[in-house]
């Protein structure tokens, strides 16, 4: 995940509100199922933006040959030393989109996997490495999933699903991420357009961008009840696949 300031100093606390996160557990890892083949057994899945690993160890035990990436060296330190104790056979890799193309022993890859990661981008460049390097891992006929920010989302400064979206002075956002005892972290990020997105997508050889719901589950919203209030209204994500054309 790269961060407009030190990810590493952040990732200790990132890595334990994610294990407790309800976004993640009934909207994020949700939606990125929901875009893959029913069946994943032998398909080589890129997890970009791998964080301590928990998407890849849950797309690994449904079958899939994973390899995840993070630009974070304390991240990636932590999702091995959770393979060390349980080995699914899962690759991880300390690179970002600039370097990462030639370092994945598993490429090319049938599938590429973004959860809320690409808006991380330091600049319009960097977003644009996102999708140069991808395209380059993934097999012709493949596909690139990701869940970015919203750019329409209305609701900033309230406190909305364990975070609170903030502007900042400078033309940037911020997102604190929240839970009983307060704000555990924070993070700065880019309000890239959705017309950013299609104009790099399309720049880099991607065809058939599709912007994809994002919703609640079932089981989240018989869980969880009102604390989803207003979430499909006006949702904090939205989420994209483009394919890689077969010649």
């Amino acid at each position: 995940m790269t961060i407009h300031f030190n990810y590493d100093k952040i990732s200790t606390a990132y890595a334990e509100f994610v294990g407790q996160d309800p976004s993640k557990r009934f909207v994020q890892f949700p939606w990125a199922i929901e875009q893959l083949p029913q069946q994943v057994r032998g398909i080589r899945i890129l997890d970009i933006g791998c964080g301590e690993g928990s998407l890849a160890r849950v797309l690994a035990r449904r079958g899939a040959v994973v390899c995840g990436y993070d630009n974070s060296i304390v991240q990636i330190r932590q999702a091995l030393k959770e393979e060390k104790r349980e080995p699914i056979g899962i690759e991880y890799i300390h690179a970002d989109p600039l370097d990462i193309v030639g370092k994945a022993t598993t490429a090319p890859f049938d599938i590429a996997i973004s959860v809320t990661v690409l808006h991380y981008a330091l600049d319009r460049t960097h977003l644009e490495a996102f999708f140069s390097s991808t395209y380059q891992l993934v097999k012709p006929g493949g596909f690139f999933a990701a869940l970015v920010m919203n750019a329409e989302f209305k609701r900033y400064g309230q406190r909305l699903y364990n975070r609170r979206y903030l502007r900042q002075p400078d033309g940037h956002l911020c997102v604190d991420f929240c839970d009983s005892t307060g704000t555990r972290c924070s993070a700065n990020y880019f309000n890239f357009k959705r017309m950013d997105y299609e104009e790099f997508a399309e720049r880099t050889g991607w065809i058939n961008l599709t912007w994809c719901p994002v919703r609640v589950t079932e089981e989240g919203k018989a869980e969880m009840g009102s604390f989803w209030d207003g979430f499909e209204e006006d949702c904090p994500y939205a989420g994209f696949r483009v394919m890689k054309p077969l010649v």
